[in-house]
């Protein structure tokens, strides 16, 4: 019995078709970029039907003191800080306004002038009196109408306090006793009021 015949079904070299290895395949390269420089964005723009992209920008890391806030306790300290620094300016400057009128109303040392009948005069020309703050002292000046080389000075209290000297000084001419037709001399300073009576053709402190 004859051998069966095997056929190959392998096909012959020269049947297929050549096809280069370089023209289906692209050549892959990988860039690695520099770290001293960075790629910048670009921005991508579509034409047609297609809605238009969003601008792509650089987002940018807010400051650490922006991106916490502040405890309210420390906005509080800071506001109460400021009023008191507002109000303590205030009252300098109020005080600073109050003395630069005293000071052109009343000099330095304060002084305050004013003519007046009291009844110790010789003739027709009034008395004069001085009203005066020397370092804190009171002092009033009387020279007798018609007489000035009789002046005499009364003493009043001793005023206390810091910037004393500074004190303005104010001088009245009240009504004595009932039925007395002689004044009284009334001597004021910081809402406090002195009064010397008019008695024997002088002024005398009154004690209580």
């Amino acid at each position: 019995m004859p051998a069966p015949v095997v056929t190959s079904e392998i096909t012959r070299p020269s049947a297929l078709r050549h096809r280069p290895i370089g023209a289906e395949t692209e050549e892959v390269r990988f860039v690695t970029p520099r770290a001293s420089r960075t790629l910048p964005r670009q921005e991508v723009h579509t034409t047609g039907s297609h809605a238009p992209a969003k601008k792509l920008t650089k987002h940018r890391e807010q400051p650490y003191a922006q991106r916490h806030n502040f405890h309210w306790s420390l906005i509080a300290g800071l506001t109460m800080l400021g009023m008191l620094l507002v109000f303590w300016l205030a009252q300098q400057a109020i005080g600073w306004g109050m003395t630069t009128y005293d000071d052109m109303r009343y000099g330095r040392p304060r002084t305050v002038q004013t003519d007046a009948f009291v009844g110790h005069e010789s003739g027709t020309t009034p008395s004069h009196f001085i009203a005066l703050n020397d370092h804190g002292r009171v002092e009033i000046i009387e020279m007798p109408g018609g007489d000035p080389a009789h002046a005499r000075i009364f003493l009043g209290p001793q005023i206390w306090g810091a910037q004393a000297d500074l004190v303005p000084v104010n001088i009245n001419f009240i009504p004595g006793s009932a039925g007395s037709k002689q004044m009284d001399m009334d001597v004021s300073f910081q809402n406090n009021h002195v009064r010397f009576h008019n008695e024997k053709g002088t002024f005398v402190l009154q004690t209580h």
